[in-house]
């Protein structure tokens, strides 16, 4: 009955905002910076990093010149560009976490409420 009445079954103008907000643009945004990152991954940081490490993997990682490693600007840029991408990543997480708890909240409050 939910999926079939939507959004119009919500009369609290606040969840309604809320939910839409949560669902929409906050969700849509963190989807298109793990899009992003992940494209980033394959056409940037793979292609470079890779000959740069005798081994590669998601726990250890061995350079196949560790002085050179650090003296490599491109592979500088990677490191700064996905420091970058992860905070934003986790400022979208935050913010969506946010809007969650603000509609549980009012969610919660609505349902206290006296039915008329």
């Amino acid at each position: 009955m939910a999926k079939e009445k939507g959004m119009y079954m919500i009369t609290n103008d606040s969840i309604r905002f809320y939910s839409a907000k949560v669902n929409g643009y906050i969700f849509d945004y963190i989807r298109v910076v793990e899009d992003r990152f992940q494209d980033y991954k394959s056409t940037v940081v793979l292609p470079h990093i890779q000959p740069l490490f005798t081994s590669y993997g998601f726990v250890t990682m061995q350079p196949v010149n560790f002085d050179e490693l650090q003296e490599d600007p491109t592979y500088l840029s990677i490191i700064r560009s996905i420091i970058s991408m992860r905070a934003r990543y986790g400022n979208a997480l935050n913010a969506r976490y946010k809007q969650v708890s603000k509609l549980d909240s009012l969610i919660r409050t609505e349902l206290k409420k006296p039915k008329v």
